[in-house]
């Protein structure tokens, strides 16, 4: 900000409270080279050489005079930054407050957990952990690690089997918890830190307001911004306690034991839905491929149950495709057409009497007839 504004400008900004020149990051570089008390007093004997001293030594003397102007500094850039940060801590509230609900009210994980159960009796049945009345959130976590003889599927994937074909609208599940995923990034401790923070701010920006040094210009400018959110910080405050509340009431209804940790909670639940769908979409896949299986043996029993065709034919349909060409050919053999036209094979030649275009000759005939012959001896094609 010094290469841009000079040290004139710079005072002028501070003690008008522009919001033009003092950024939010204008303003965290003036805070870091705020003259100290000893500094102060060390300058102040130097005001008569000025003219000799460097450009920081300069830039202290311009501002040193502002009254509590680290205070005034730090004050202006509550108000500058809060916006931005109560709407985080706002946003934050919601996805948790949103997740509590989802989880709460979805009976399709409802059932999911009581299936789980039931199967959870069976294989441990005739133990002392086969007549269970519930379990644990976190066992879920554990499913996948009982596996198949083979290592090829674990319980999820049987699960997973069993809900399709019995509560097909349970593999829908994971539409019931849009902020789940969102919620594993939030912890309501941590949101109730923040807030502490941001009300640390306007609880300074009230005390500065209160100052004996206070001018117009600062008044005028915080006044109705300390206000604001001062009630600001009261709804969120009030909203993070209710957040507790269900989230206790949350942890309560499970059996589980209370934890201020959503963030622990919520991302154990995540990653079970996670696994349950990559066991469904397992399951789908290997479906997929058995089937794809299953027709290509129906296509190969099919083309091996076909009959062949005899030596010396060309496969098709009763014989093959050329099977049509052949009784063509032997048809005009009969009719003396396949040997027509000027073409003559021992016949008469051209002018002779009975000789004539398009008149078979009677070296045609013979050939024909030979070759009815050797078309006769072929063996017959069984339709």
């Amino acid at each position: 900000i010094n290469a841009e504004y000079g040290h004139a400008q710079i005072k002028k900004a501070i003690l008008e409270l522009d919001e033009k020149v003092l950024s939010i990051e204008a303003l965290q570089s003036i805070k870091m080279f705020v003259p100290t008390s000893e500094e102060i007093e060390q300058l102040k004997e130097h005001l008569h050489e000025i003219a000799n001293l460097g450009v920081p030594e300069k830039y202290f003397i311009e501002i040193m005079d502002i009254p509590r102007l680290e205070q005034r500094l730090e004050a202006f850039l509550v108000k500058s930054t809060f916006e931005s940060k109560i709407s985080v801590i706002q946003e934050s509230i919601k996805i948790v407050a949103s997740a509590c609900k989802e989880v709460k009210e979805s009976t399709k994980f409802k059932k999911l957990l009581e299936i789980v159960l039931a199967i959870g009796n069976y294989l441990n049945g005739g133990t002392a952990r086969g007549q269970a009345w519930g379990f644990k959130l976190d066992t879920l976590q554990k499913i996948g690690d009982v596996k198949t003889a083979d290592n090829k599927e674990n319980l999820l994937h049987y699960i997973s089997k069993f809900v399709e074909k019995n509560l097909p609208d349970i593999e829908t599940l994971q539409e019931d918890f849009p902020n789940l995923e969102k919620a594993c990034s939030e912890n309501i401790p941590q949101i109730g830190t923040d807030l502490a923070g941001v009300n640390k701010g306007v609880t300074l920006v009230g005390k500065e307001l209160e100052a004996p040094e206070a001018d117009e210009v600062f008044k005028n400018a915080l006044k109705p911004f300390y206000e604001k959110a001062s009630e600001t910080v009261k709804e969120a405050e009030e909203a993070v306690k209710q957040l507790e509340a269900d989230f206790k009431a949350l942890l309560q209804s499970f059996g589980e034991e209370v934890k201020p940790d959503s963030q622990e909670f919520f991302s154990g639940l995540n990653a079970f839905l996670q696994n349950f769908e990559k066991a469904r979409k397992d399951n789908a896949r290997a479906k997929a491929n058995a089937e794809k299986a299953r027709l290509a043996e129906e296509k190969k029993k099919e083309a091996a149950s076909k009959p062949k065709a005899p030596a010396g034919l060309r496969p098709g349909v009763a014989g093959g495709p050329d099977r049509g060409v052949i009784d063509n050919v032997i048809e005009q053999m009969k009719t003396g057409n396949a040997f027509g036209g000027n073409r003559r094979i021992g016949g008469k030649p051209p002018g002779a009497p009975g000789a004539g275009p398009g008149a078979p000759g009677e070296g045609g005939a013979d050939v024909a007839a030979e070759a009815l012959q050797i078309f006769n001896k072929l063996k017959p094609v069984n339709k």
